[in-house]
């Protein structure tokens, strides 16, 4: 696998890498679950993932899937407006820097505290805790986590799962490395390119 080739499952795609080109958008979308459209790559591990989360009892939901560069511009501009630009920084990105674009990343919410949904708490729900546990058995990671803001350039983000394949998920759970920056030695950091 790549980390520059934007179809690659272990693409590097932040405010220092992004897609090329930039309006890159994936072939393989489908509708997948609740309606949400992300490439068909993911469908297998994601749904086998929200099989083991009900059959735990744990409660969750997609949130938010693929985005075109189109609906991440229209996204980030939004947060620039409400928030200003170096807020906006911090918890979106541009687009032609996110992760969703790539059609290999999706947001997950929970029903136990929903006012944690989307918000720093959710790292201490019920359905925060079971995903980073079990998301990597997946083939998923949870991309933004406390303490490597300035690696991956984002407030941490416990929702946010990047599918990486459960080849390269085991890896880094067994060398306990919690970015794809620090694994490829790829430049990360708050400031875009």
């Amino acid at each position: 696998y790549s980390t520059t080739d934007p179809s690659s499952l272990w693409v590097v795609v932040n405010k220092q890498h992004p897609l090329t080109p930039i309006d890159y958008s994936p072939a393989d979308i489908i509708t997948g679950l609740d309606g949400y459209a992300y490439s068909q790559r993911i469908d297998k591990d994601l749904r086998a993932l929200f099989k083991k989360a009900a059959t735990e009892n744990v409660s969750i939901n997609l949130t938010s899937a693929f985005r075109p560069f189109n609906g991440q511009q229209t996204l980030y501009r939004n947060y620039t407006a409400q928030y200003g630009q170096a807020t906006a920084d911090t918890i979106s990105a541009r687009a032609g820097y996110s992760e969703h674009q790539t059609g290999l990343t999706v947001d997950i919410s929970g029903s136990s505290q929903p006012t944690c949904n989307f918000n720093p708490c959710f790292v201490d729900t019920a359905e925060g805790k079971w995903l980073a546990l079990n998301a990597r058995e997946f083939g998923f990671i949870v991309r933004y986590t406390a303490g490597n803001e300035d690696i991956t350039g984002y407030n941490p983000e416990a929702w946010h799962l990047r599918y990486v394949g459960t080849e390269l998920a085991s890896i880094l759970a067994k060398e306990k490395i919690d970015t794809l920056e620090e694994f490829f030695n790829v430049k990360g950091g708050k400031v875009y390119k």
